[in-house]
C-alpha cells in the first residue's frame, strides 16, 4: 500500500518538474510566485485591466463593441450575428477566434447568436471578417441583410 503512494508521489513530482522546465511556464513561476513585483500588481488591481489579462484581445474587441453599439438608439435590443471561426480563418485572420454566445455576452452585455441558431433573423448587427483589415462591425438593416450573411456563411461550421 505505502509503495503504491510512493511511486503516485514520485510520479507527480516528476510531472511538475517536467511542467514548469517549460518555458512558460518556468517565466510565469518566476515572475509571478518565485520574485513577484508587488508594486506591479497593485497597478493592475482594476477590474478592466484583470478581465485584460485574462480574456486578452477578445476582451479587447468587446469594449470596442460595447462602445460602438452603446451609441445606437436601441441598446436593449442589439443581438449581434457573430461569424463563424473557420470564416475567420479563411479570411486570413491569425491567432483569433470569437467566444461562443455565452461568453461573448458575460464579456461584453450583449447579446449575439451564432450562425446556427433558431434567433438567427433577430441580428441587427454583424462581425465581419475584412481581409488585410481585421474584424468590422456593422448594422444590419433588415432581415436581406442577414440573409446575404447566412449565404457567405453557409459553408463553414460554427466551432470553438
Amino acid at each position: 500500500m505505502w509503495f503504491k503512494q510512493i511511486i503516485l508521489l514520485a510520479f507527480c513530482v516528476f510531472a511538475i518538474i517536467i511542467f514548469f522546465n517549460n518555458d512558460t511556464y518556468n517565466n510565469w513561476l518566476n515572475r509571478f510566485l518565485l520574485n513577484p513585483d508587488i508594486t506591479e500588481q497593485f497597478g493592475r488591481l482594476d477590474m478592466k485591466t484583470r478581465m485584460e489579462d485574462r480574456y486578452g484581445s477578445p476582451f479587447k474587441l468587446m469594449e470596442m463593441l460595447k462602445e460602438r453599439i452603446d451609441t445606437s438608439a436601441n441598446k436593449e435590443n442589439n443581438v449581434v450575428l457573430l461569424p463563424p471561426n473557420t470564416y475567420i480563418r479563411a479570411q486570413h485572420i491569425e491567432n483569433f477566434s470569437l467566444p461562443e454566445p455565452a461568453v461573448f455576452y458575460y464579456l461584453s452585455g450583449i447579446k449575439s447568436v451564432w450562425t446556427t441558431s433558431p434567433d438567427v433573423k433577430k441580428a441587427n448587427w454583424a462581425i465581419l471578417a475584412v481581409p488585410g483589415k481585421g474584424l468590422s462591425i456593422t448594422k444590419l438593416r433588415d432581415s436581406n441583410d442577414v440573409n446575404q450573411l447566412l449565404q457567405i456563411y453557409k459553408n463553414y461550421k460554427p466551432d470553438l
